[in-house]
This record gives C-alpha cells, sequence and structure tokens, in this order.
C-alpha cells in the first residue's frame, strides 16, 4: 500500500496510527537466488509447461513489466543502521532503496523470460548505483543493494567492457571489505551473516573462490558460535524476537544452496549441505528452523521483545511502531519466508508456506515464487 493511501485511510479511521508509523522507513525486498543458464531454462520450461508455474509467473510479469526503462535512484551514503523508521534521513535513503525491491522483482521476470528490456534496465541500475554508491563496509546498510549483486551476477557478460571494469573493481572492493569481516569478526548475530551473504554473491561474480570459502568457514563457524542445540540462537536471546532469530538463518539457507551448487559441498566430514551442517554440540541451520515451526502453525505462541537488551529495539517501540511493540503476539504469516527458503531443503515445509501465503488451491504446488524457483534449481541439477 502507498503512502498516500495509507494516509487517506489513516484519516478516514480505519487505520491506527501506529499501523501508519510501520510502514515508514520501511520497504520490502522480495527475495530473489542467482540462476545459472541452465537453472533459468528449467524455469522457462516450467513456465510453458505448468499451469501453477504460469500462474506464478503471470503474477511477476505484472508487476515487473511497469518497472521497466524507469530511472535509476541511487545514492552516495545509506542512512539506515541504527536509526528508527521515522528518522527524516531514514526515510529519505528508503525513497531511493525502494529501486532494491523493483529490482528483485524485474530480476524474477528477467531470470523467467531473457527479457532484453528488462536486461537494459537492471544494467543501468546496475552501472548507476556501483558507480555512485561508496562503499563502508557496513553489513545491513549494503546488505539492501543484494538485488543488484545478483542481476550483475546473471548479467555480467552483457555490460560492454568499460562498464564491466568499473564496476568490477567496486565488487572488488565491496567483497573484499565484508570478506575481511568474515574472516576476522566474531560470529555473533544476524549481521554476521549479512557479512557472508554479500562475500558470497561477490565472490559469484568476480569467480573468487577463496572469497566463497571464507562465506563457507565462516558460517560453520556462525553454527557453532551462534545457534543452539535446541534450536535457538543468540540473537533470540539478545531481542527475544523470531524477527532477527530468522533474518540470521534466511542468508545462511541461501548459502547452503550456493555452497553446494559453486563449489561441492560445505562438510567434508559428511558431505552435508551447510544446512543440516551440525556444530559439535548439535547446533544446526535445521534445528534453529525447526524452532520456528511450531510458531508458524500456531502450536505455539510467543510474545515479542519482552526481554530484548538492544536499545535500537527500545527506541523503536518508543517512536510508536507497532512490529516492535514490547509484548506483541508473534504472527504466523511472518515465518513465512524463512519457510519457503527452507522448503527446499524441507519439501514437506511447501503446504505450510502455501497457508502462510494465503495461497488459493490452484496455486498450491508453487505457492510462491520462490517454490517455483526451488523445483527449477532441482530440474536443472537431475539433468546435469
Amino acid at each position: 500500500m502507498s503512502l498516500h493511501r495509507l494516509l487517506f485511510w489513516c484519516c478516514c479511521g480505519l487505520i491506527a496510527p501506529a499501523s501508519l508509523a510501520d510502514h515508514v522507513g520501511e520497504f520490502e525486498i522480495p527475495w530473489v537466488v542467482p540462476l545459472d543458464q541452465a537453472e533459468r531454462h528449467a524455469l522457462q520450461q516450467l513456465i510453458e509447461t505448468d499451469a501453477h508455474a504460469a500462474r506464478r509467473f503471470a503474477e511477476i510479469e505484472a508487476v515487473a513489466k511497469p518497472l521497466m526503462h524507469r530511472p535509476a535512484t541511487p545514492l552516495e551514503g545509506i542512512a539506515y543502521e541504527g536509526l528508527v523508521n521515522t528518522n527524516p534521513e531514514r526515510i529519505e535513503a528508503v525513497r531511493h532503496l525502494k529501486q532494491m525491491g523493483d529490482a528483485a522483482q524485474l530480476l524474477r521476470y528477467h531470470q523467467a523470460t531473457d527479457d532484453p528490456d528488462a536486461a537494459a534496465t537492471l544494467r543501468s541500475w546496475v552501472h548507476a548505483w556501483a558507480t555512485t554508491y561508496r562503499i563502508t563496509g557496513n553489513d545491513v546498510n549494503e546488505n539492501k543493494l543484494c538485488p543488484l549483486l545478483i542481476a550483475y551476477i546473471d548479467l555480467r557478460d552483457t555490460f560492454n567492457a568499460a562498464e564491466r571494469d568499473a564496476i568490477d573493481t567496486w565488487f572488488q572492493e565491496l567483497g573484499a571489505r565484508h570478506v575481511d569481516a568474515a574472516q576476522h569478526a566474531a560470529p555473533r548475530t544476524n549481521r554476521f551473516t549479512k557479512h557472508l551473504r554479500i562475500a558470497t554473491l561477490c565472490g559469484l561474480a568476480l569467480d573468487r573462490a577463496e572469497w566463497i570459502d571464507a562465506a563457507r568457514e565462516g558460517a560453520r563457524r556462525f553454527v557453532d558460535a551462534s545457534l543452539k542445540p535446541d534450536g535457538t540462537s543468540l540473537d533470540l536471546e539478545q531481542r527475544d524476537t523470531l524477527t532477527y532469530h530468522a533474518s540470521a538463518l534466511k542468508p545462511l539457507i541461501e548459502l547452503s544452496m550456493l555452497f553446494e551448487r559453486h563449489g561441492g559441498s560445505d562438510n567434508r566430514r559428511d558431505n552435508a549441505p551447510l544446512f543440516f551442517w551440525e556444530a559439535s554440540d548439535g547446533a544446526s541451520v535445521a534445528r534453529s528452523v525447526d524452532y520456528v515451526v511450531p510458531f508458524a502453525t500456531g502450536e505455539r505462541t510467543r510474545r515479542e521483545w519482552v526481554h530484548s537488551v538492544v536499545d535500537l529495539d527500545r527506541r523503536r517501540a518508543e517512536a510508536g511502531l507497532e512490529h516492535y511493540r514490547r509484548g506483541r503476539w508473534f504472527r504466523p504469516e511472518e515465518a513465512t519466508e524463512l519457510l519457503d527458503l527452507a522448503s527446499y531443503y524441507r519439501p514437506d515445509l511447501t503446504p505450510l508456506v502455501a497457508r502462510l501465503a494465503g495461497a488459493p488451491p490452484e496455486a498450491q504446488r508453487f505457492p510462491t515464487w520462490l517454490s517455483l524457483n526451488h523445483a527449477a534449481i532441482r530440474a536443472a541439477r537431475d539433468a546435469d
């Protein structure tokens, strides 16, 4: 819903001011994953031959087509991390950063079509942001740029030589910053897994296997240090919310998939993907995902943020942001994206994802775009 419509309904008394505040200084980035040529071909084949896949594609097409040929909205710097949603600098940054959500939708459409206009638009956005934004190494802020990083992975060979050289130089600096963090920072919270995600994507873009190896090792260290054998996590302990528990896990699931497809197994001992890899005490990504499932089904309930020790959480609550209100009930649909990603390894979660996403009966086979991506990746793997 646009801010203008929210203001209208709020003035009519149909939306409480807290709901309006929750939409200020926030934006959504649909999860998008790199797909190689074989995986894109498998995706396109599914859309051509499966009515459920075609239905899902039609939704993406309707969103993506109006985005083509829009100008880039790059920033030199991103004022976001550590700022309350209502901070004017953050609001202005979000106005520009909303293009990342558009980039994710447009990239989804391009992966399904190879549409040249979509490719041209994405190239212009990647080039504009890479030649404008000044890298800081901030994991929260720069994680917002991931749709453009993935677009470059998919489209790098289609840039002209001068553009490619300039963007490669930018990726080199970005990757180096986050690889250094992956190697030297303490693997404590969700912010560490954001470093790992950026390091891996930059490694894929520039074919830097050593960066991917560093991220793989960092991911193991995170599981060992920050996930608990009962499925909880350091994020859950510090923030007392499933929001940041899930925020730490989602990059790890994506990385598990990428490590399998680009560089083989990430566990030399038992050939298990990172998703199932167990630390010495039994902690694993899989167990931490399992911890969330009863809250998604409604079998268990919990109040969020009650014992958070982080000052930003307190300031957000004081600003009237309902999502961060101490003691609010966790809503099952908040687990949708996490379980959607996890369904690559746990297909039995797909019916629950369908329910959480509100998918109609005719869309149960592929209730989300990610579930269709999962099928394409498996199809390409099986055909290899």
